[in-house]
């Protein structure tokens, strides 16, 4: 017998294993019905199509290995990030003992030289002062010798004629002359010898303050050029670490969204949603739909409806409640409704209570419309069998709503994982995170919101072009102005 083409062969085994998954899990769904004997064939049955279900897919975990093998290389980059670290600022605190150094040197040599003028100038000084006791012991000498001749000459006048005492004064005359021609003389000198001492005092002032201009000149230029390429290292090395980093953060940012969409196909592919249309089912799929728009995966437990007209919903997230809270606002957006819809945990799920107004609301504008993923037709059989089409929430104009009203939530909003697909209406989510990046971020960049919103780029031809006018629509409604080129934007 001929085998089928390769694609053929393919086909069959991916059809073997969905038809493996659904036996496995319609054998478990059966355990749960059955009763005795029966149950437990079930339940055996299903183990074992499970395990032939496995055998089939061996690749099953792949992604999960590859995730973790990333994680570890990150890990490693980043340790060795920070021994670079730790090696540069080792390499910094030794060029900063360094110039502390040379500093200590310098301040030593400047205090060395202020003490060797000081010496000199004592020494001047004490010069000076046995200049100005020599010349008054020389002036005493003179006074006394003064004394003594005019005591001799008064001696003599009593004994000499007149023409004697002519002579005798004429005499004390001239010696009177020479003594204050002597005592003229030294006080020129001495005032000459001050002049010269002060002189030398000020030259060599100024001599060490020109040195130590030039040292200081020397060394703050030292201090500015190591500044400088302290400075051009840090810039360097920071520049390096944080492209480093922003390239890890992309690719953990890459691998998270690639994890959260496998979740989430693998959640599609094995859960089952209840087919029919309570107001509580309607109620908890435009839930889900908000969540999911979010990128948050919920699995979905129950809803009823009580006697006092509220509706519970319960939902298994893998989050905490603070991360789902956020988001009640969009719910109620989506629902369009007044009142707050209340969220608890209880028995280890989350549980949305929507009061009896709300629901008023909701079935106030709904149309009728065929169900899309997850909203299968319902079957009725009452005598027949007749097809019914589900009821869901009209959408709302996103762009007619005022900005006030949401506001506050941009705040405090998390940005969507994955991107937004360039089809459709432009949704509430879609409308908040340009809003976001553009009012609250501050990012007024046209080409790097249309690459992080619709991962769209100027060389991307119709897809930029399709970005770049979802962009200028929801800019124009909330009247944001912003710069329009012919070209494509830099």
């Amino acid at each position: 017998m001929k085998l089928p083409p390769i694609k053929w062969r393919k086909l069959l085994k991916e059809t073997l294993r969905y038809a493996l998954a659904t036996a496995s899990f319609g054998c478990v769904v059966a355990s749960k019905v059955l009763l005795g004997n029966a149950s437990v064939v079930a339940e055996i049955g299903g183990f074992f199509l499970g395990l032939i279900y496995l055998q089939v897919s061996p690749r099953f975990f792949q992604s999960w290995k590859n995730l973790n093998q990333s994680i570890q290389v990150l890990e490693e980059q980043v340790v060795g990030i920070e021994e670079l670290i730790s090696i540069r600022q080792a390499e910094l605190s030794l060029i900063e003992e360094t110039l502390g150094a040379q500093e200590e040197l310098s301040r030593q040599r400047i205090d060395a030289l202020l003490s060797a003028e000081r010496m000199v100038l004592s020494e001047r000084e004490a010069e000076v002062t046995a200049r100005e006791q020599a010349v008054s012991e020389d002036e005493d000498e003179l006074k006394a010798e003064l004394e003594n001749l005019k005591a001799q000459k008064l001696a003599e006048v009593a004994t000499f004629s007149d023409r004697q005492q002519i002579q005798f004064d004429q005499y004390c005359e001239q010696q009177n002359a020479e003594l204050a021609e002597r005592e003229r003389n030294l006080v020129q000198n001495e005032a000459n010898s001050i002049a010269q001492l002060e002189a030398l005092q000020e030259e060599k002032a100024q001599e060490i303050q020109e040195y130590y201009d030039a040292e200081k000149a020397q060394f703050e230029e030292v201090c500015n050029l190591r500044e400088a390429e302290f400075e051009k290292f840090k810039l360097d090395f920071l520049q390096s670490h944080h492209e480093k980093v922003e390239r890890f953060k992309g690719r953990i940012e890459q691998l998270e969204s690639e994890l959260q969409n496998a979740l989430m196909t693998i959640e599609q592919l094995q859960e089952t949603f209840p087919d029919d249309i309570e107001q509580s089912t309607i109620i908890a799929r435009a839930i889900r739909d908000v969540l999911r728009s979010q990128s948050i995966s919920s699995s979905y437990k129950g809803a009823y409806s009580h006697e006092d007209g509220r509706i519970f919903v319960r939902l298994r997230i893998d989050y905490s409640e603070a991360k789902v809270r956020p988001y009640l606002g969009l719910v109620q957006q989506r629902l369009g409704v007044s009142t707050k819809i209340a969220l608890a945990i209880t028995h280890g799920a989350m549980q949305f209570v929507v009061t009896p107004d709300a629901w008023a609301t909701i079935s106030g504008r709904v149309e009728e419309r065929t169900a899309s993923v997850g909203m299968g037709d319902a079957v009725g059989h009452s005598n027949g069998v007749a097809t019914a089409q589900y009821v869901t929430p009209k959408e709302i104009d996103v762009l007619s709503e005022p900005l006030e009203a949401f506001q506050t939530f941009l705040e405090t909003m998390n940005e969507p994982l994955n991107a937004i697909a360039l089809k459709g209406d432009i949704s509430t989510t879609e409308r908040n995170w340009i809003l976001k990046l553009w009012l609250v971020d501050k990012m007024q960049n046209q080409r790097h919101i249309c690459n992080r919103i619709y991962k769209a780029r100027p060389g991307d031809n119709q897809k930029w072009v399709k970005a770049r006018e979802r962009l200028h629509k929801v800019l124009d409604a909330y009247n944001i102005s912003y710069q329009v080129r012919s070209k494509v934007e830099v």
